[in-house]
């Protein structure tokens, strides 16, 4: 415990701190999310809300209800101009004077009073630069009620977090894009600041896409806190939305992640591939008899002919993990969980 402390360099004043990260809030949401921060208890956080070029950003409005509850330990951060979700989170994380971060939206909502402290000292303990927990995901009934929602579980694989299993850890989250989902996550500062800066001006909107950064650089959560760690409003983000608009845009920087990636794979790489048409066919009638086996090379050459971008980027990650591609898809196959919506 002494030694996660000092190699972390622990912030005296403040355990952590939560960003709100907005561009034209919803006043009520950010009172809910904002609400669901100062009910914490045993934990000195602070709170820092980012908007990100709002006409109306209700910054008095939010200080007003902060005030009135008695809690001071609170910052704005404004763009004049929109920005993108990036930068806007990297202006929130640079405000931010304790070295663990909560990145939080305004709709969701920490789930009970001891969620912070606990998770938070249970990542201290472990001593890594990143967790994960798990959401209880719900909508807005017309009349307001809480809906909850059984949706896939992201990572959709916890076994290998777990088995704390490094390799697969790494295997799933980077080419089965297992990955976690963005608002369940924990991490320092230092980590957070170090890949926003390497994304930023390349991703505009997915500032979650520097987990995928932080996985290929070995920085693996290997504490999975198996608990729901907050509500998630299902639907009302742009990655939930089902928006064409918003769809385009991220599947624009999930392309430019993968652009990143793929140099960073190539630099990690001695030796460079032969690129030409011919490069991804491969014996798939090798494979065995088994009707699953059969279906999964269809689906892998599927993927393949949809993603070349992507499959340079696997090829050269399967390198490096020193696994055929035959052998990298078939012992990555990932059954799906569900969420919960029943939690003590």
């Amino acid at each position: 415990m002494k030694d996660n402390l000092k190699s972390i360099g622990l912030n005296e004043e403040y355990d952590i701190s939560v960003t709100i990260c907005t561009y034209h809030p919803v006043k009520e949401k950010l009172f809910e999310t904002i609400d669901s921060i100062l009910k914490q208890e045993d934990v000195h956080l602070q709170v820092i809300i980012a908007d990100d070029g709002s006409e109306t950003d209700y910054f008095d409005d939010a200080k007003r209800h902060m005030e009135h509850q008695g809690f001071y330990s609170y910052k704005f951060v404004k763009n004049k101009t929109n920005k993108g979700t990036v930068y806007n989170f990297l202006n929130a994380v640079s405000a931010c004077d304790s070295n663990y971060i909560k990145a939080i939206s305004p709709g969701d909502m920490l789930l009970s009073a001891k969620t912070m402290r606990r998770w938070l000292d249970a990542v201290i303990e472990a001593g890594y630069e990143w967790s994960f927990g798990d959401a209880v995901y719900y909508e807005r009934t017309p009349d307001g009620r809480m809906n909850f929602l059984e949706k896939t579980a992201h990572p959709r694989d916890v076994s290998v977090y777990i088995k704390k299993d490094f390799h697969h850890c790494r295997i799933n989250y980077l080419i089965n894009k297992d990955n976690c989902l963005g608002a369940a996550i924990l991490l320092t500062k230092r980590a957070a600041q170090k890949y926003l800066n390497i994304i930023a001006g390349k991703i505009i909107y997915t500032e979650d896409n520097i987990f995928y950064l932080m996985m290929l650089d070995g920085l693996v959560p290997l504490y999975y806190h198996d608990a729901p760690v907050l509500y998630y409003e299902f639907g009302s983000g742009i990655s939930t939305a089902g928006n064409t608009v918003w769809s385009e845009r991220i599947t624009k920087d999930r392309n430019a992640v993968f652009d990143i990636i793929l140099q960073q794979c190539s630099d990690l790489l001695t030796n460079g591939f032969i690129e030409n048409k011919d490069i991804y066919n491969w014996g798939f009638t090798a494979i065995g008899d088994s009707q699953e086996e059969l279906e999964l090379a269809r689906r892998v050459k599927r993927a393949i002919i949809i993603n070349s971008r992507q499959n340079k980027i696997i090829k050269r990650i399967a390198k490096i993990f020193n696994m055929d591609m035959f052998t990298f898809y078939i012992q990555t196959k990932i059954k799906r969980r569900k969420t919960t919506t029943i939690w003590d």
